[in-house]
């Protein structure tokens, strides 16, 4: 019917939006994930269910991904922040897709945190992250980076040393910066830390 055609054009439009960023052309990109979100509002006007709620969350959670990219925070936070808001409204909001999709909000905007500098709010995000997702593992890496950007790095260590040793959940890339995080934290790594702490 005509709602399911709707959908597939909404759907097409981040497929294209997704080609586009991967090419690096983020403006054409923009215009394919708006037009997404707009259809997907329309389908908000008589109240949406849970399912369609989601949906726009996720189509604001990839404008976010695409500021960040581009370096537009604030642009990007207010993406993530009306994401958040949009679950809010989700009566299920116990639900694995609805869990999952916040769990790509804190992601989204603890990494705006990290690269804004606010690294206390970049945690709180990031330990978000984990409570929606526990078998994240690039939100426990993002624990251990908060910590160490916030120079606790007995914390940051310890917190690195348990997604290497206790964390089923670690990917090969969790592995790698795990290592990195090690590295940096080493007494002769100190001009490297410095460095990065800049």
């Amino acid at each position: 019917g005509t709602a399911d055609c709707i959908e597939n054009l909404a759907s097409s439009c981040d497929d294209l939006g997704g080609v586009y960023v991967t090419r690096g052309d983020y403006e054409t990109a923009r215009e394919y994930y708006l037009k997404s979100l707009e259809i997907k509002l329309r389908g908000l006007e008589d109240g949406g269910t849970d399912y369609e709620l989601e949906d726009v969350a996720a189509a604001y959670d990839a404008l976010g991904k695409l500021c960040l990219e581009e370096g537009q925070l604030e642009k990007a936070r207010k993406y993530a922040e009306s994401a958040i808001e949009i679950r809010s409204k989700i009566l299920n909001d116990d639900s694995t897709y609805v869990r999952a999709g916040k769990a790509i909000s804190n992601e989204l905007l603890c990494q705006i945190c990290i690269k804004g500098e606010d690294y206390e709010k970049a945690l709180e995000y990031a330990q978000r992250l984990v409570k929606e997702k526990p078998d994240s593992a690039f939100g426990y890496d993002l624990i251990a980076w908060a910590y160490f950007y916030m120079r606790r790095d007995q914390e940051a260590f310890d917190r690195a040393e348990r997604i290497l040793t206790g964390n089923p959940h670690r990917t090969e890339e969790s592995v790698t910066m795990v290592h990195k995080l090690f590295c940096s934290i080493m007494p002769l790594e100190t001009t490297n830390v410095k460095k990065m702490r800049k």
